[in-house]
């Protein structure tokens, strides 16, 4: 099983790397959805990304609420690209992106 899961998450990470780079080559930018871990989030951005979005980075909201959510997300995007370890979405199970 083990081995199952590490040829997947080798096999994602080609896909992504692929995708990034033929979208640079074109001039477009590498756009990354669906991110919900951390481990996700450094992972794409590991492999040439340019933007991400998905539930790590906001639920979605409602208009009045974006100027709040602005001030405090910029206060936690340099947490959550540093190299500690964080709990931030411990219910969210990490797919074959994040593993290695």
């Amino acid at each position: 099983m083990l081995r199952r899961r590490s040829t997947q998450a080798h096999d994602s990470r080609l896909i992504v790397r692929t995708i990034v780079e033929l979208a640079h080559g074109l001039g477009l930018v590498a756009t990354a959805e669906g991110v919900e871990t951390v481990e996700q989030l450094r992972c794409v951005r590991e492999l040439g990304c340019d933007v991400v979005q998905g539930f790590l980075i906001s639920p979605p909201l409602e208009p009045d609420a974006l100027l709040d959510w602005n001030r405090e997300f910029k206060k936690r995007w340099p947490q959550l690209l540093s190299d500690e370890d964080l709990e931030l979405w411990g219910d969210v199970e990490a797919n074959a992106l994040s593993e290695r």
